[in-house]
């Protein structure tokens, strides 16, 4: 399902319940152990060289790798999707939607968009998303 307001996001909109809501990612380096300190504390953006993390459930652990690329046009399943960050860390079919954040796991980075092989991977900026859906982000339980 592809956001059609704009031709910069493939994105959707999902409730989630109020009382399952967290900013907690799921963290694991070796596929087993779950680390539960990496909470996101803060939203950026990146540049060429940032390292940056993927937590996908496909592989059941987190891939880390540099940005080679940002404001990149990508067309895929017939869709052209702009201003794609593209990044080196490894990922699979279905990871799409996995949350890319820094190497600590504290910083949000964006959204896991799409992939050209195993090493190749882009994702939609997180300023992006908000600015095209009309969305905030939220940290804290104050949120409603």
């Amino acid at each position: 399902n592809h956001f059609t307001g704009s031709t910069y996001e493939d994105a959707m909109l999902v409730q989630i319940d109020p009382a399952k809501k967290s900013n907690w990612i799921w963290w694991s380096l070796d596929g087993k152990t779950i680390d539960t300190q990496h909470t996101i504390t803060t939203f950026s953006s990146v540049a060429v060289g940032t390292m940056t993390c993927q937590s996908g459930g496909m592989q059941d652990l987190v891939t880390c790798g540099r940005v080679v690329a940002t404001g990149v046009t990508l067309t895929y399943e017939g869709v052209t999707v702009h201003d794609l960050v593209h990044a080196g860390y490894y990922s699979q079919q279905g990871n799409s939607g996995a949350p890319v954040v820094s190497s600590d796991g504290h910083a949000g980075y964006g959204i896991e968009d799409a992939l050209t092989g195993p090493y190749d991977q882009y994702f939609a900026p997180i300023w992006n998303i908000v600015n095209d859906m009309h969305v905030w982000l939220c940290l804290n339980s104050s949120c409603s």
